[in-house]
């Protein structure tokens, strides 16, 4: 093989080989830049699942589908009253309006350097579709008074509430291998809009009173509250 051929093999192959480094350039320069899993939680708020997809410029969204059990609604209640987010007497029926809550969890994020490094999110989310039947010790507390025991005689009340919620996270993740990383982050939750009910399964003037009050007083209570979080997310990197 004269020298020629030889100069015009290396020109084919440099030619080749730039071709698909452009290809993988293309590939890693456009606006989807791949996608992940994840299995966590949010602790005290809801466990689910988690599917994140990542941008130029270090911008990510996610998208979370889970459950909030009735545990960790309480937690929740219970770390609210110890620092002073959740009102006490309204702890109790916060649980019961919210236990076994399904939560919907939209998120806008940016990692600091890269997928592997600190990150900030920010986010919507919706927790609906629960409740549980509440007591007349829970609706005196709400009340911060007594009632008569007449009202509560043979009779159930349901408890309910659908909330809206803002929130703003920080964390960072760790890479585990080439595909799987953890991810830990702190989060703060603020209510923004709210539906709640309590309802008596015989209605009576007096009820009617009792259930409208309660209402009104729950709305005000989650609209003045704030959660917090910890969360968790195992996630696989495609």
């Amino acid at each position: 093989m004269n020298i020629l051929s030889k100069l015009g093999l290396l020109a084919v192959l440099v030619i080749s080989l730039n071709i698909q480094a452009k290809g993988k350039t293309t590939s890693k320069s456009g606006f989807f830049q791949g996608w992940e899993v994840q299995l966590g939680m949010d602790a005290p708020l809801y466990t689910g699942v988690r599917g994140k997809a990542y941008f130029p410029k270090n911008f990510y969204a996610s998208a979370a589908l889970g459950l909030a059990p009735s545990f960790l609604v309480e937690l929740q209640s219970s770390l609210g009253k110890a620092v002073g987010t959740i009102n006490d007497l309204d702890a109790v029926m916060f649980d019961n309006m919210l236990s076994g809550s399904m939560y919907f969890d939209l998120r806008g994020g940016w990692n600091m350097d890269g997928k592997n490094s600190f990150f900030v999110e920010v986010g919507y989310s919706q927790m609906s579709g629960g409740g549980s039947d509440t007591s007349q010790a829970a609706i005196e507390d709400v009340l911060d008074r007594t009632l008569s025991s007449s009202l509560f005689t043979g009779q159930s009340v349901k408890a309910e509430a659908s909330l809206g919620l803002l929130s703003i996270h920080a964390g960072y993740n760790w890479p585990m291998t080439d595909q799987w990383v953890l991810s830990a982050s702190g989060g703060l939750l603020k209510p923004i809009s709210s539906s709640q009910s309590i309802q008596f399964s015989t209605r009576t003037s007096q009820r009617d009173d009792i259930e409208n009050e309660v209402n009104n007083i729950m709305d005000s209570s989650f609209g003045s509250m704030f959660l917090l979080t910890a969360s968790v997310w195992a996630g696989y990197r495609f």
